[in-house]
């Protein structure tokens, strides 16, 4: 993904074939990481594609991750939660 937003070939990837991009912002490790892509990115599609975060996301940042991103929908694991956050979320 970060060769087509690098050469401007963004709006190739729009239209009915796409409705969502599932990305870390680019060659990051993870989406933590790739904040400012993933925000430019969002920026760029505006209603025409939902840009989707995902590899790190996890109960503990995802807010962090939709205050520096503005992305509404994101991919993760469905990995069961420590029991600390468990305890935590039920409290």
């Amino acid at each position: 993904m970060s060769r087509v937003v690098r050469s401007k070939r963004s709006k190739t990837l729009s239209g009915p074939a796409a409705a969502r991009l599932l990305t870390s912002g680019g060659q990051e490790s993870d989406a933590l990481v790739g904040t400012e892509m993933i925000g430019a990115l969002r920026e760029a599609a505006g209603e025409r594609l939902v840009i989707m975060p995902g590899s790190g996301v996890r109960l503990n940042n995802i807010a962090r991750l939709v205050a520096e991103t503005g992305c509404m929908e994101y991919h993760t694991s469905a990995r069961p939660l420590p029991a600390a956050c468990a305890i935590a979320m039920n409290a």
